[in-house]
C-alpha cells in the first residue's frame, strides 16, 4: 500500500471514528483546549499529513514554534500501542514509560486556545472526548467503552503505517520536515532516533471481554477498507 493510498486509509479511519463519537453527548467544544497538552503523541503517517497542510495553508512559522520549544519536557513514548499488546500477549516485561505531567504546558501549536491544524488534527486528539468540562474538575471523564474504542482505532492507524514510526508531536513534525525524510514512510529507510519508535502490525487486539460484542460493528468497518 503506497504513501498516497494509506493517507486515503487514514482519512476513511478518522471519518469511521467521526460517526461513531457524535452520538454521545460530550462537554468538548471549539476552543476547549484543557487537554491540549504537549504531552500528544501520533504516528509518522499523521505527522505527514499535518506537514502537507501547513504548507499548503502557508502555516510554516507553526513548525518554527515548534522548533523554538523542542527542548522544552513533554512525554516521549518508549513503545506503541500494538508492541505493548505483544508484550501483554507474550507475558514480556512491561517496559516502564517515561513520566507524562499536563502541567508542563499546552501544546505548542495552539492559538488563543485554538487548534490551527484541527482539519487534520491526529487521532490522539480526536478521541480525547469528555463527559464533563475537563478545567472544572481537572481531568476528563471518558466512557469506558469509548476507551477500548479509542485503543482499536489507535491500533489500526499504527497496522497501517507499519513502515513508520511513532512519538511525540513536536519530535515527529520536526523529524519529517528538517530532513525531508518521508521516505521512512515508504520502509526504504531504517529510522534510528532517540525519541521515536518504529511502527508494529496489529496482531493481538486490546478489546476487553466486556467490550467485544459491541464494539463488532466498529471493528468491521474498520476492516472493510479497502488496503491495496
Amino acid at each position: 500500500m503506497n504513501l498516497e493510498r494509506r493517507k486515503e486509509v487514514l482519512n476513511k479511519i478518522y471519518q469511521i471514528y467521526d460517526d461513531f463519537i457524535k452520538d454521545y453527548e460530550l462537554a468538548c467544544k471549539k476552543s476547549c483546549s484543557g487537554c491540549c497538552t504537549r504531552n500528544v503523541t501520533m504516528t509518522s503517517l499523521e505527522a505527514y499529513g499535518i506537514i502537507e497542510y501547513l504548507r499548503k495553508n502557508n502555516r510554516l512559522e507553526i513548525i518554527d514554534r515548534l522548533k523554538a520549544e523542542k527542548d522544552k519536557k513533554r512525554f516521549q513514548p518508549k513503545v506503541t500501542i500494538n508492541r505493548l499488546a505483544d508484550i501483554y500477549a507474550n507475558d514480556e516485561p512491561v517496559p516502564v514509560e517515561g513520566d507524562s505531567d499536563p502541567f508542563w504546558g499546552s501544546c505548542p501549536i495552539l492559538e488563543n486556545d485554538i487548534c490551527p491544524i484541527y482539519e487534520v488534527r491526529p487521532f490522539e486528539c480526536r478521541s480525547m472526548c469528555s463527559k464533563e468540562y475537563c478545567e472544572e474538575d481537572g481531568f476528563a471523564d471518558m466512557d469506558p467503552f469509548v476507551l477500548s474504542v479509542n485503543n482499536l482505532f489507535k491500533q489500526y492507524i499504527e497496522h497501517i503505517d507499519i513502515f513508520g514510526v511513532s512519538g511525540n508531536l513536536t519530535d515527529l513534525i520536526i523529524y519529517l520536515e528538517e530532513n525531508d525524510n518521508k521516505e521512512i514512510l515508504r520502509g526504504s529507510e531504517e529510522v534510528i532516533h532517540p525519541r521515536l519508535i518504529n511502527n508494529h502490525p496489529a496482531k493481538v487486539l486490546t478489546v476487553p471481554p466486556e467490550h467485544q460484542d459491541k464494539i463488532k460493528p466498529i471493528y468491521e468497518k474498520l476492516f472493510k477498507i479497502e488496503l491495496k
